[in-house]
């Protein structure tokens, strides 16, 4: 394989993994909880994360993409300031879904069936924990 193209893909392979990563680690830890419904919850929060990161994965995509054409023609400060605007999109974009959360929860969990322990208490708890760290996902996405 050639050497300059692992060098240039591996820290998008690396970032694209990161994200279903955290999901994994938190079913890893709830997984040693007492009660079944902890996972249940965790796994339907973690599948609503991914849904709405998969919707704003432009963000990795389109930075990509302006970045090796910046990177092609060697011009260094366009690299810098699609890097500024793609950070600037996603944290304004992480800010939203975080202000936005009482009724993003409303809307996702009103489309979604489970029994109540799950849905009522925990899924929306794990939901209004984990947004708070949309900024800096969506940041990870553009970078």
């Amino acid at each position: 394989m050639n050497r300059d193209i692992l060098r240039l893909a591996l820290p998008n392979i690396v970032a694209n993994v990161s994200i279903p990563l955290l999901g994994i680690v938190d079913i890893v830890l709830v997984g040693h909880m007492e009660a079944v419904y902890f996972i249940g919850a965790l796994a339907l929060g973690t599948m609503v994360f991914n849904f709405l990161y998969l919707g704003l994965n432009f963000l990795a995509m389109g930075t990509t993409g302006l970045t090796a054409q910046a990177f092609g023609a060697q011009d260094s400060t366009e690299m810098t300031r699609v890097l500024e605007r793609a950070l600037l999109l996603a944290f304004t974009l992480g800010g939203m879904l975080v202000i936005l959360q009482p009724l993003l929860s409303l809307l996702i969990f009103s489309w979604v069936e489970a029994s109540p322990e799950v849905l009522l208490h925990h899924a929306q708890k794990y939901f209004h924990i984990r947004i708070w760290a949309a900024p800096a996902t969506l940041g990870l996405m553009a970078v």
